[in-house]
């Protein structure tokens, strides 16, 4: 039973999961079916983009074909290559005709964990990012969706690229608590990549936490409260996370807030 595994094989559990699903997908719907589906919609006059159809939904259906159009990750660069090229087809197609913003974000949620085999730039991916930051021409609740998007990506290098919005991104503030939330929040809830072995993830939480405790002790608290079940987590997690309270302990003119969090968790 995976509930008696215990919280320290969550983040394992997370990657597996997520990989059989873009394994397996739906049963009986196979890659040429995505490709052959889409081209009759195309000869047959319809709509590819439709939001509506009897299977239950276009937002199922290309989350759906997204996930085994990118099932190839098995042979070599090539193939894998290809899987995700394919899949990225897919899901541009839907993005550049969706009907609403959960329409367009079924498929900038497959774009944005999609990656080129050396793990740099990838032109589909970063292409549907850059254009919906610029269609939100600034409004603070469609960022807040752009910064969660890659905050929650599958990406190997998604710490480096949270770290780098924070730090650099003009439309990035630690004293904006919505902001805040999008980013740190939402990566500390991408569990494969928050709880690395290496502990990387903690360690910038804590930062966070102990640069944002003079701007916002009631934010910072809350973040805090990611560290409370430490002792929920194997080694080396848990003594990673406990780590991180410690050092957090140790500062000088911590706020009472986050500072009764952290203690509490210590004790």
């Amino acid at each position: 039973d995976l509930l008696d595994l215990g919280d320290e094989a969550l983040p394992v559990l997370v990657r597996q999961v997520s990989g059989a699903q873009r394994a397996e997908g739906d049963i009986g719907l196979r890659r040429e079916d995505t490709q052959r589906q889409l081209r009759v919609a195309h000869l047959e006059g319809e709509d590819p983009h439709r939001c509506i159809l009897p299977n239950g939904g276009m937002l199922r259906d290309v989350e759906r074909k997204t996930r085994l159009s990118h099932a190839g990750a098995t042979g070599d660069d090539d193939e894998v290559a290809s899987a995700r090229d394919r899949a990225a087809a897919v899901a541009t197609l839907h993005l550049s005709g969706a009907c609403g913003m959960t329409d367009r974000m079924v498929a900038l949620v497959e774009l944005a964990s999609m990656s080129s085999c050396g793990g740099g730039p990838y032109g589909p991916r970063d292409d549907a990012l850059a254009a919906f930051y610029e269609s939100a021409s600034g409004d603070p609740l469609v960022l807040n969706k752009w910064f969660a998007l890659q905050a929650s990506a599958d990406l190997p290098d998604v710490l480096e690229r949270v770290r780098d919005l924070k730090d650099r991104h003009p439309e990035f503030s630690l004293s904006n608590p919505n902001r805040c939330r999008s980013l740190v929040s939402t990566f500390a809830a991408n569990a494969p990549h928050f709880h690395a072995l290496s502990g990387s993830g903690y360690a910038f939480l804590a930062d966070v936490i102990a640069e944002l405790d003079s701007i916002n002790p009631q934010v910072a608290s809350r973040l805090a409260r990611t560290f409370l079940r430490w002792r929920r987590y194997g080694e080396p997690r848990g003594r990673l996370m406990k780590e991180q309270l410690r050092r957090l302990a140790n500062i000088e003119r911590l706020s009472d807030d986050t500072f009764e969090v952290v203690t509490r968790a210590l004790k």
